[in-house]
């Protein structure tokens, strides 16, 4: 989620980093990241009990971020691939094996089995 307003989290940032648990804060692209470390259920738990973070309204009230169209486009790719990263990582692996097998002589690649093996 992007910030309504970047302009109060940029004034007390100073503020935010000299909170007892929080290690750093991040700005960059509209969000404003707290790094609070292994502190998070404790921190979570004050979270819910201070503030109304489960108000659905603030979603739809906050202003359309301010972020130029690479930004926008950057999340929408990043949104589509997330989810088949695992997928291209064992695919990596298995074909790490599948070319392991015949440099050591143990798949033939002329044989049906290495080019099933290729294309999975």
């Amino acid at each position: 989620m992007r910030l309504a307003n970047n302009e109060i989290a940029h004034k007390n940032k100073t503020k935010t980093e000299s909170l007892d648990g929080v290690i750093s804060v991040v700005e960059k692209a509209g969000q404003f990241q707290v790094v609070i470390g292994p502190a998070v259920p404790q921190i979570y738990d004050q979270l819910i009990e201070n503030m109304d973070l489960t108000s659905s309204e603030n979603e739809h009230t906050a202003k359309e971020e301010n972020t130029n169209w690479f930004l926008k486009l950057m999340d929408v790719i990043g949104g589509i691939f997330t989810p088949l990263l695992p997928l291209f990582a064992g695919s990596g692996v298995f074909r790490g094996l599948v070319l392991l097998a015949t440099q050591l002589n143990w798949l033939s690649t002329s044989s049906s089995t290495y080019h099933i093996l290729t294309v999975a």
